[in-house]
């Protein structure tokens, strides 16, 4: 019939795509060590074997193990689920739940995967750390000889910002602070350290009996978790007064014709 043969050119599209393809996440990483897992593998079969790097955006929440993945040419375990931990960092910082993701960049010779970089998962680390003002009882009660008591205090957790903690007294005629403000930096290690805070009796001249009064003490930060913090301490102020009549001696001496005699009379407290 005269028909002669031809050529027909025929494009065969490529449905795979070079990525990296995850599991959900299985649990959550915490402060006390807790941890996550997700399986990771490629979505297509590479050229030629494929190495993944594994880091945490963020080691200071969690770290992610191990520490690279490696997956075959021509066989099926580019297509296998491989398990990635994650474990939970503990800090000091009463920074609440922070997520953070496990990010996984490829070599390999085959170009589509090398240089490859992927976020992962997003995990989130829960907190164990609670801000708050620890404070060790006075040492002892005050008194009007000018006794006085220590108390300590330091912060739970290490702060976002310098705290600084104000003392007062409740009664300033009873007992008086010192000194008017203590320090705490964040990131030094001073915030886990004890510092002093001084009370001191005052004295009066009333027999007014030993007297309870509070001293407050008040933090200042920029810090949102400590702002605002307050905590107190009953202190015992003892009196050493005690109401009497006090006499001179008698300056000479009456008689039938007359004469007298005196002496000075005054109280001993300041009556109320």
């Amino acid at each position: 019939n005269g028909l002669a043969g031809g050529h027909v050119t025929v494009t065969n599209d490529d449905d795979d795509t070079a990525v990296f393809v995850f599991s959900a996440v299985n649990g959550g990483t915490d402060e006390a060590g807790g941890t996550a897992t997700f399986g990771v593998k490629l979505g297509s079969d590479p050229s030629s074997a494929v190495t993944v790097a594994v880091a945490s955006d963020d080691p200071g929440e969690g770290t992610a193990s191990p520490l690279a993945l490696t997956f075959g040419s021509g066989d099926s375990t580019w297509n296998v689920l491989q398990t990635v931990t994650v474990a939970g960092v503990d800090d000091d910082t009463d920074d609440g739940v922070v997520p953070y993701t496990v990010s996984f960049s490829a070599s390999s010779g085959d170009t589509n995967y090398h240089g490859l970089i992927m976020p992962g998962p997003s995990v989130s680390n829960a907190d164990d750390d609670v801000a708050s003002l620890i404070v060790v009882a006075i040492s002892g009660p005050t008194d009007e000889g000018g006794a006085t008591g220590a108390v300590l205090v330091k912060l739970a957790t290490d702060p976002q910002s310098p705290v600084t903690v104000v003392p007062s007294s409740g009664d300033a005629t009873e007992g008086a602070v010192s000194p008017a403000a203590v320090v705490f930096g964040t990131a030094d290690g001073t915030w886990g350290a004890y510092q002093t805070v001084t009370v001191t009796g005052m004295d009066d001249d009333v027999a007014d009996g030993n007297v309870t009064y509070a001293v407050a003490l008040d933090l200042t930060s920029a810090d949102g978790k400590y702002a605002g913090v307050s905590s107190s301490q009953v202190v015992t102020n003892v009196d050493d007064d005690v109401p009497d009549i006090l006499m001179s001696p008698v300056n000479g001496s009456s008689t039938e014709d007359g004469g007298t005699a005196a002496l000075n009379v005054k109280l001993a407290t300041d009556p109320t």
